[in-house]
């Protein structure tokens, strides 16, 4: 089976075109935001189904590499996880550990789940300071089109995966929702179809269509960069899966608490804190509901953020590194305090020199749209 366009990151039937007009690329970053399902070879599973049919997919078209799915922690990588169990097919564990435990409330998690369910696992260790003081962190910024620096050291592992470890790294991305259901576009062309508009795969780009810069894309970009296979977003890997989930239903909820997140970090300190936090865990929440909704079986947590919560409190608080492990802090105004520091430290550089690339150097150039038919589409919806 041919590779899709995005060269060596892998989905099904060449159906990820995210982020690219009918001319195959953006010309601003405000043209307008294209994603297609895809042909679909089969009726629709359950979304369960539908992951572990990927899963074995992967695994025939892995040309006999070890796959290693990236734990963080998170109900989605743990889903990603035991849809690979689920299917029977081999798969090890990779965990990016931080120094001086400084992610161990991601970490435990993670262990806990690998000897729950018998995966082999391996901690890859990141000095995280290092890799931010040195500014090595820059360097993936710079070379895979991202400003997050939580996303470089995710590109970061990724390289660990395909460099040392000679495996296919494989990430949960995010699972497909449509934002606005009365503000989206199924737009007839010939004998299929496609969505456009406000059809929302990554929740966290609340700007998605005016956003310069992709940064849930960066993986998909050093696959391409180093030539390897990897799977950057699972949840989207088939037309199938994309369908599935969005069947499901659980858009309005999502987008409430995602529009609360927003909304919380421009309002006035405290009450902002309390109220990003406490949307967070609801939206944490929604995320398991849905989860046991499409048949897995999700281990129960308090919450999950980024991974640099304390990395975010060191910055704000007069804690430091002596050797004691610390923990999350409960002042939701200091997590903040924090949270804003590190941003100016270290994110709001890169969104600025982001600015500066030309897009099309570092986007990946599909070269066939291939979108779900319209009459299989709307048999998803019902009469």
């Amino acid at each position: 089976m041919k590779l899709n366009p995005f060269q060596h990151a892998f989905s099904k039937e060449d159906h990820l075109k995210y982020g690219f007009t009918h001319q195959f690329l953006r010309e601003a970053p405000n043209s307008i935001f294209c994603i297609g399902l895809g042909h679909m070879d089969s009726v629709v599973n359950d979304f369960f189904n539908e992951c572990k049919l990927s899963a074995l997919d992967i695994f025939n078209r892995s040309e006999n590499k070890k796959l290693f799915v990236c734990l963080s922690g998170g109900v989605d990588s743990e889903c990603v996880a035991r849809s690979f169990v689920g299917a029977k097919v081999p798969i090890e564990a990779v965990i990016l550990k931080f120094n001086a435990n400084l992610n161990w409330h991601d970490v435990d998690p993670a262990v806990q789940l690998c000897e729950q369910i018998g995966l082999k696992y391996t901690l890859v260790e990141l000095d995280i300071f290092d890799f931010l003081e040195s500014r090595k962190y820059q360097n993936y910024c710079l070379s895979y089109g991202l400003s997050s620096p939580m996303i470089a050291s995710h590109v970061w592992l990724a390289e660990q995966v395909i460099s040392k470890m000679n495996g296919v790294p494989i990430f949960s991305g995010d699972f497909a929702r449509i934002r606005r259901p009365s503000n989206y576009l199924i737009r007839q062309l010939s004998d299929t179809c496609e969505i456009v508009g406000d059809f929302c795969a990554l929740p966290s780009e609340w700007t998605f269509a005016s956003l310069a810069n992709q940064d849930h894309f960066a993986i998909d970009r050093l696959f391409a960069k180093l030539g390897c296979p990897g799977v950057a977003n699972f949840f989207l890997y088939s037309a199938e899966q994309i369908a599935s989930s969005i069947a499901l239903g659980f858009s309005h909820d999502f987008i409430r608490f995602e529009q609360t997140l927003v909304s919380s970090l421009t309002s006035a300190l405290p009450r902002s804190a309390v109220d990003f936090y406490e949307g967070q865990k609801g939206l944490n929440k929604i995320k398991e509901q849905f989860f046991r909704f499409a048949g897995f079986t999700v281990n129960s947590r308090a919450s999950k953020w980024t991974g640099f919560e304390l990395v975010h409190d060191l910055l704000g608080t007069d804690q430091r590194l002596d050797g004691r492990q610390l923990s999350p802090l409960n002042n939701s105004e200091e997590k903040i305090i924090g949270m804003t520091l590190f941003n100016e430290k270290y994110r709001r550089p890169m969104e600025q020199a982001i600015q500066q690339i030309h897009l099309k150097e570092i986007l990946l150039k599909p070269s066939l749209y291939q979108f779900i038919k319209n009459t299989l589409f709307q048999s998803l919806q019902g009469p």
